[in-house]
């Protein structure tokens, strides 16, 4: 066929994504969530007892005809680097998309880094070129959509139709973009369409377009914007604003004067009773069901972790610093009487005498995590139980995902996701489900090999039936020059073989030339998220002085807490791989990551991070320290047992960074252009 056309017979793709789902740890089975829940949301064989199937409809699902990618990990942190690696199959350092708006950053601003309409291709613009209609409903923030004019609420120029009615977009945490207001809509939008695709009015003729359409979910995102501060509070509470200090506490809520911790009466927020109510948003009516099943409010749903303990002594400075500012950095942005409640960071209890309390709010944070996970669920399930209904569920390919995941208080009382490379926040759930792909209702069959977000967009082309790198490349050539954007080919794998044969090895991309690449035993993660700091070249927000003074404050409590927003080095190029073919037998085979902290200013020499996972799956062991920017090994902190020395060790690293610098050179610098005559005539 040629690139133009697309067989009648090409599936839909439902792609739904949530925000903030990570995949649980099942290698400690006495921490965390409850082990029950861990086999639901990382789509694990079920205990025959389990007690929760029922309470996830939607998740249980998924399950139907599923493959699931078990090893699946970010490309980029946190949420705007990562979503457009999703839609672009690109770095941050191609599309230009490196900053999370939050904070000190405004989506608005016009120097904020958005993702370019007319530079790299989205998942939209590519299949538009391959003959589908695409459509967007829910959560974006891969552009400011809300600028004011007749142009907003549009996303065409990013390739999606539709998203108009899921404007204002939740980009932050302001309550009118909390996911427990925003995702019933959201779902409404998408059975909507649903049922407008079945009855095929539009057209009402044979042989209708395929389609691809996201739907975008906003939980368990509400972690980062509701708790402590919750949306069952009392009207009137803004729960983000630089003008926090103009606002006044509403009525019935006393301003707390600063004090002990003695006289500070905050309590953490308990999971939603039963049946119990939000309140409206300020001039609505409508007040959303929290919680129809009372999930988790008789029983405790989360264990802290062990790691809650670490001082973070041997790893690199940037994350003691952040383990603490995040906290400070999201109370700075809370109205004033808020932020004299003694929370947020949650350490601070333990830094006053009180670790009790720590480690009752950290409990407590993980249990409302949780919970989040079935606000996500009852939309998941609305939509999917639609597909069903409306006959379209047969030539669909339902594919879900989270764009990043979350601390849960791991390393030293961390919460949210930036600023390292630990697998809280890398490792996500990804699900495939379809009879195409898997024709038994209830034998999930899973990949157990290293998978990464920038292998989604070549996925979904081979799945749309653009098979070879050649026919996609062909096709990302054509966008060039139809609707001169800048394409570079994609950098990742084409995984459609490997989930109907989870089997097969995973390759890197062939082209030019025909036949399988490389193997692939490794994923790239990167981040230049700087979260707590204000955007270069910009004056800095009220709120951001704020938070430096706050920080300057807190020093007389923790003295290890450095000046200004998170100290460098803390941008990160990662690798996380499996070694094979080593000339040492002991290495083969083991699983490591190797991270590298580094300063662009080029003020802080590099700091590093090297993991043996098999030994060391929750990552506390740093194998390595540092003196001028050099990894040095570190062997007296493997286990006696470990079978592996200095040496062997030492070798390990080297082989690591010589690895982390191919994948840098592959998918961060640019590249030169293919023979374009020589793919074209190839896919004729």
């Amino acid at each position: 066929m040629t690139v133009k056309q697309t067989p009648q017979t090409a599936p839909n793709i439902l792609f739904i994504t949530v925000d903030q789902m990570r995949y649980p740890d099942m290698s400690d089975a006495q921490s965390g969530m409850l082990n029950s829940l861990k086999e639901i949301f990382g789509f694990q064989a079920l205990s025959s007892n389990n007690p929760y199937v029922q309470q996830f409809p939607g998740f249980m699902r998924l399950r139907k005809n599923a493959v699931t990618l078990q090893n699946h990990h970010i490309a980029a942190s946190a949420c705007v680097p990562s979503r457009t690696t999703i839609y672009t199959g690109q770095y941050g350092t191609r599309t230009k998309v490196t900053e999370t708006d939050s904070l000190f950053k405004y989506g608005s601003d016009p120097a904020f880094p958005w993702l370019d309409p007319r530079g790299i291709p989205t998942i939209g613009d590519w299949f538009r070129e391959a003959g589908y209609d695409t459509h967007y409903f829910g959560k974006w923030d891969l552009s400011y959509a809300d600028v004011e004019g007749p142009q907003k609420g549009d996303i065409n120029s990013w390739g999606f139709e539709d998203w108009k009615f899921s404007s204002p977009d939740a980009q932050g945490g302001q309550l009118n973009q909390l996911g427990v207001y925003r995702d019933p809509g959201y779902a409404d939008l998408a059975c909507t369409f649903l049922r407008r695709k079945a009855m095929n009015y539009v057209t009402a003729q044979d042989n209708p377009k395929p389609w691809f359409a996201t739907v975008s979910i906003v939980n368990p995102h509400d972690i980062a914007s509701a708790y402590p501060i919750s949306w069952w509070m009392p009207d009137g509470i803004e729960a983000d604003s630089d003008n926090a200090d103009k606002i006044p506490a509403p009525n019935g809520v006393q301003t707390i004067a600063k004090g002990s911790v003695e006289d500070n009466p905050a309590t953490p927020k308990p999971v939603p009773a039963k049946n119990s109510r939000s309140n409206p948003l300020p001039g609505g009516t409508y007040q959303v069901d929290l919680n129809p099943t009372g999930f988790g409010t008789s029983e405790s749903l989360f264990t802290n972790p062990p790691s809650l303990s670490e001082d973070l002594t041997t790893k690199p400075d940037c994350q003691f610093d952040y383990s603490y500012k995040m906290g400070l950095a999201l109370k700075s942005r809370r109205p004033e009487f808020i932020r004299d409640w003694q929370t947020l960071p949650f350490q601070s209890f333990a830094d006053q005498g009180h670790p009790e309390l720590s480690d009752k709010w950290f409990q407590a944070y993980g249990q409302f995590y949780a919970y989040l996970h079935t606000l996500a669920d009852q939309q998941i399930e609305r939509v999917l139980k639609t597909l069903d209904e409306s006959g379209l569920a047969d030539n669909t390919i339902v594919v879900f995902l989270s764009d990043h995941g979350e601390y849960g208080g791991t390393h030293g009382g961390m919460i949210e996701k930036w600023h390292t490379a630990y697998d809280q926040i890398l490792h996500v759930p990804v699900v495939f489900s379809s009879p195409l792909l898997n024709n038994k209702d209830h034998a999930m069959k899973s990949v157990d090999q290293l998978t990464s977000h920038i292998d989604i967009l070549p996925t979904l082309l081979g799945l749309a039936g653009y098979s070879t790198y050649q026919q996609q490349h062909a096709l990302g050539l054509q966008l060039k020059q139809q609707q001169d954007q800048t394409y570079v080919p994609l950098p990742g794998a084409n995984l459609t073989s490997v989930l109907t044969d989870p089997s097969q090895q995973i390759r890197f991309p062939s082209f030019p030339t025909e036949g399988d690449g490389e193997a692939r035993n490794e994923i790239l993660f990167i981040t230049d998220d700087t979260i707590t700091d204000h955007l270069a070249g910009e004056a800095p927000t009220r709120s951001y002085h704020r938070f430096m003074q706050m920080v300057d404050d807190y020093t007389e409590i923790q003295p290890r807490l450095k000046p200004g927003p998170v100290v460098q080095p803390n941008h990160i190029r990662c690798i996380k791989w499996t070694i094979q073919n080593s000339d040492n037998s002991l290495l083969n085979g083991v699983t490591w990551k190797l991270a590298r902290y580094w300063d662009p200013a080029g003020t802080e020499p590099d700091q590093w991070e090297f993991y043996n996972l098999d030994l060391d799956p929750a990552e506390l062991n740093n194998l390595v320290t540092w003196s001028n920017g050099e990894p040095l090994v570190l062997a007296d902190r493997l286990p006696v047992d470990s079978g592996l020395n200095n040496d062997d060790l030492q070798q390990a690293l080297n082989e690591s960074r010589c690895r982390l610098l191919f994948l840098e050179k592959l998918y961060l610098e640019p590249v030169s252009p293919f023979e374009e005559a020589y793919v074209l005539e190839k896919v004729k």
